[in-house]
């Protein structure tokens, strides 16, 4: 709907969580969403949502052993 506000899905945030455990990652208790601004032909809304100052996971890893 043209206007509003983008709502933060719950199931998704449960799936970064456990994504950023598989992968050794930190989980932060507060998280921040931005909003980046730019202009793409492909991207009518000219902005991007991103977590480019606080995200979810941060820190993480994998070990390849070879």
């Amino acid at each position: 709907m043209p206007g509003s506000l983008p709502v933060l899905n719950k199931q998704v945030v449960e799936y970064a969580m456990a994504v950023g455990l598989a992968t050794n990652c930190s989980i932060t208790q507060n998280c921040k969403f931005d909003r980046k601004n730019y202009f793409y032909p492909d991207n009518p809304q000219n902005y991007q949502i991103s977590q480019l100052y606080k995200p979810i996971c941060t820190n993480g890893y994998v070990e390849i052993k070879g």
